[in-house]
């Protein structure tokens, strides 16, 4: 895994919606063949781009907080920007509370649907500021998840 988690940590942020362009097609099989859960798969398909298998392990495991959260980010990825926001309204994690430094659930949730908004805005799928905060946001969420193991 390390040597995964290395490849996608240090690549150039993601652009916000990959449509269906995989990072790196080689990542695919070896992620999923990873004896960690299905929290930290997840992430690491979306670190990679790969929204489809993101999407299999998240709903699987839906109501799990981490899972919640990869499917609130995968739709907004998807530019699914109202489904994005109904499972960020369903994560209960102190993850969301630390992503958007706020110290409620409540102020962070408003915080999560203001950045899809500004997602939403973008017309033309590229721009770097947002691109480097969903960058950040994966890295705390895949941090929460591995913690968790």
């Amino acid at each position: 895994m390390e040597e995964i988690k290395t490849i996608l940590l240090n690549r150039e942020p993601p652009i916000l919606a990959p449509g269906d362009k995989v990072f790196d097609e080689s990542l695919v099989d070896r992620i999923e063949s990873l004896p960690q859960s299905k929290n930290v798969r997840a992430g690491l398909h979306l670190l990679n781009d790969d929204i489809h298998h993101a999407h299999l392990l998240a709903q699987s495991i839906e109501g799990d907080p981490i899972a919640d959260y990869w499917h609130a980010i995968l739709h907004r990825r998807e530019k699914d920007y109202s489904n994005s926001k109904y499972w960020f309204s369903h994560v209960n994690s102190d993850v969301l509370k630390k992503v958007y430094g706020q110290s409620s659930i409540s102020l962070a949730k408003q915080k999560s649907f203001a950045f899809v908004d500004q997602c939403e805005k973008v017309k033309s799928g590229r721009d770097s500021e947002l691109e480097h905060r969903q960058f950040e946001e994966m890295k705390s969420v895949l941090e929460a998840a591995i913690k968790r193991e």
